[in-house]
């Protein structure tokens, strides 16, 4: 894995900005619909919307984390499996507590060079199938961009973000993740634990 040649100013100005615009455009989806675990079924235009450029932004992210500077238009999701795991062999197991909330996320669990993540595939076949059914006498495709597959695939942007983060401030994460709604968690290897965590009991 070549790691990226990036700044402090160069993350702020092209990564970080960006996400914290998607976050707060989530964030403002709570006068609607409360971010909880019994709503995750829920669908809407909006997260509709998140889902399609929060993906965008992951596949855009992982660009600039593997290889960086060299043409990689052609990788695929399973490619960039390889190049994270070997360098980060328990990558997958990141787990992110959303702060205020009663519950963690794994947003990579599935993550493997065959088997892209749920909200993964979710996105790829809103994508590319919208106005399909999923099955016969189902849903369209679009009705699976609900808060479950786009808080994951916000939480599975910020562990991208905070490890890009890392890389441009002399691997170290101090400063980083208290504007966020997100804590991240994760073993020894890939380290992302920020300086506040949330407990359930709070």
């Amino acid at each position: 894995m070549a790691y990226p040649v990036i700044n402090r100013d160069e993350f702020y100005s092209t990564f970080h900005r960006y996400y914290t615009g998607l976050e707060q455009d989530f964030l403002n989806t709570q006068r609607y619909v409360a971010i909880d675990r019994i709503n995750f079924g829920t669908y809407s235009d909006e997260y509709l919307k998140l889902l399609l450029l929060i993906c965008s932004e992951i596949d855009t992210v992982l660009k600039n984390l593997c290889h960086r500077g060299i043409n990689n238009d052609q990788m695929t999701i399973g490619k960039f499996y390889k190049e994270m795991t070997e360098a980060y062999p328990d990558f997958c197991e990141t787990e992110v507590v959303v702060k205020g909330h009663k519950f963690t996320l794994k947003p990579w669990k599935e993550w493997r060079e065959s088997n892209s993540p749920k909200w993964w595939q979710v996105y790829n076949k809103i994508k590319h199938k919208r106005t399909i059914l999923e099955s016969e006498g189902g849903d369209l495709y679009l009705k699976k961009a609900n808060l479950e597959h786009t808080i994951n695939a916000l939480a599975a942007l910020y562990s991208l973000v905070n490890l890009l983060y890392k890389m441009a401030n002399g691997n170290s994460i101090a400063g980083f993740g208290r504007w966020s709604m997100f804590n991240g968690l994760h073993s020894e290897s890939f380290y992302i634990k920020n300086e506040e965590v949330i407990s359930d009991e709070q």
